[in-house]
């Protein structure tokens, strides 16, 4: 048996119903994660999951593009989800079906075009892709793996706690070369 994505099932090549598939196009449609049961020769059953996007997160998203941030989002969802949430978000730019060990492709071809990457993920397919950001931020609620290699770890699942780190970040920085003026001036 076989359970995961239609990309499991095509390079399996196994049929579907077009029954099957309407239903999964129709879940796509409404930004739900769709996951196919199938055996060897066709699929037998296709299931949905939604997590329901938080305020929060939408409001995050929109302070991070007011503060001039190009955001990403790479998530293993198919077109048609990963199409509705970032709709539903406001996020400009995302890649769907991206396998975890690929997220840190698509990172290095961001550095390559001289941008400087800060990866946020909470779980152990986004650890490769943190290690590769300049900064990376695992969020607390994730795994383990995910906070080992992270640059920072924010103990929350709210988005909004990542403007208010960069702007602590940013205080922090200007309050050293403060110091480090008065410092050199005094001596």
């Amino acid at each position: 048996y076989f359970v995961g994505n239609k990309k499991l099932l095509a390079e399996n090549n196994i049929s579907i119903a077009e029954q099957l598939q309407n239903q999964a196009d129709e879940w796509g449609k409404q930004s739900k994660t769709v996951i196919w049961f199938a055996d060897r020769k066709q699929a037998l059953s296709v299931l949905a999951i939604s997590d329901k996007i938080k305020e929060t997160s939408v409001q995050a998203i929109k302070e991070m593009q007011d503060m001039g941030i190009d955001l990403y989002m790479l998530t293993g969802d198919n077109e048609a989800t990963a199409k509705a949430i970032a709709e539903q978000t406001g996020i400009k730019h995302y890649k769907a079906e991206v396998l975890p060990q690929h997220k840190a492709d698509v990172v290095k071809e961001l550095q390559s075009k001289g941008k400087v990457v800060a990866m946020v993920g909470d779980g152990i397919n986004d650890r490769t892709a943190l290690a590769t950001g300049e900064v990376s931020r695992a969020m607390g609620k994730g795994s383990d793996i995910a906070m080992e290699v992270a640059k920072m770890t924010i103990i929350s699942s709210d988005l909004t706690k990542i403007p208010q780190a960069i702007k602590l970040a940013k205080q922090t920085g200007a309050t050293i070369k403060q110091n480090l003026f008065w410092a050199f001036s005094y001596n």
